[in-house]
């Protein structure tokens, strides 16, 4: 059984839950996300994906609401875990 992590919607029709599971990530831990605060590589992942409100059967697609950026930072490249240009 392998792990997976999972993004909470609210089904805009009849607002019930509706989780939706991923395995997007190489490291899933069974984190739950909210869907205003999804990862970049689980919302990637989820992008059109279609599911079925359990609450009032409508089915439904996940629609990306598009971040114009993201976010970056400098990190200590002396560390193991950076990707040096020249590897």
């Amino acid at each position: 059984m392998g792990m997976y992590d999972t993004v909470n919607f609210t089904c805009p029709e009849c607002t019930g839950p509706i989780e939706i599971q991923s395995k997007a990530r190489d490291w899933a831990d069974c984190s739950h996300f909210d869907e205003s605060e999804v990862p970049l590589e689980i919302a990637a992942g989820l992008e059109k994906q279609a599911v079925l409100c359990d609450n009032c059967q409508v089915y439904l697609r996940v629609k990306l609401l598009g971040a114009a950026t993201i976010p970056c930072q400098l990190v200590d490249g002396r560390r193991d875990d950076v990707q040096h240009p020249d590897e």
